[in-house]
């Protein structure tokens, strides 16, 4: 995702579609999502 908008992609997250682990430190999923929603148009 970071190389498309660094190249002037406008991207698109799609939330059903993603996924990550599951930590006793964190939830990988809603940490994902905050990261895509600095970076991406619209989640």
């Amino acid at each position: 995702m970071r190389e498309l908008l660094g190249q002037g992609f406008e991207v698109a997250v799609v939330k059903d579609a993603t996924t990550a682990a599951m930590l006793p430190e964190g939830n990988g999923f809603l940490a994902a999502l905050t990261n895509f929603r600095y970076m991406a148009s619209p989640v």
